[in-house]
């Protein structure tokens, strides 16, 4: 078991935010913060497993992020799309380090030249082996609700990647 890397990108978390933005300040009554009830997690669990998802469940952040390297098999390509999720386990300071993996992230971000990096996301970004990303919305059924402002997710998970993990 390695030691899961720290987040560093706390300053971006729900938490973080409603903090700074005064018109989501009112939403620091942990409304939207507290975990599902078992009951409504198990159906959302047996709905997506109806539709053919694996689901794996981790009990905290130290095993999300070891049983995450463990679904990704060493040498393939994998990129990511924004997750809150996935930084608050470490996994993404973790990729940026060494990983049995070929990151194709890192190579997106090295090129400065706004429409190039464009389209090495849409080429590249899209069409990797493993495409790590979350969801904006899971139902008791099954169903997920996913979209982002720059469109950088849906692609990889509509139509590109050959593996999907959420």
């Amino acid at each position: 078991m390695s030691i899961r890397p720290e987040n560093t990108f706390a300053h971006t978390t729900f938490e973080a935010l409603v903090n700074v933005d005064e018109q989501i300040a009112h939403l620091k009554d942990g409304a939207y913060s507290k975990p599902v009830s078992d009951e409504r997690f198990n159906a959302a669990k047996a709905g997506l497993e109806a539709k053919g998802f694996k689901v794996t469940v981790a009990e905290n952040k130290d095993d999300a992020f070891e049983k995450l390297k463990t679904l990704i098999p060493a040498g393939v390509t994998v990129n990511v799309a924004h997750s809150t999720t996935l930084e608050e386990i470490g996994f993404i300071n973790y990729l940026m380090g060494e990983t049995p993996y070929i990151n194709i992230r890192t190579k997106i971000l090295a090129e400065k030249d706004p429409a190039k990096q464009a389209e090495l996301r849409r080429i590249l970004g899209t069409t990797v082996d493993y495409f790590l990303t979350s969801m904006c919305a899971v139902t008791e059924n099954g169903e997920m609700s996913h979209g982002d402002f720059s469109g950088t997710k849906v692609g990889g998970v509509a139509y590109g990647a050959k593996n999907v993990v959420v």
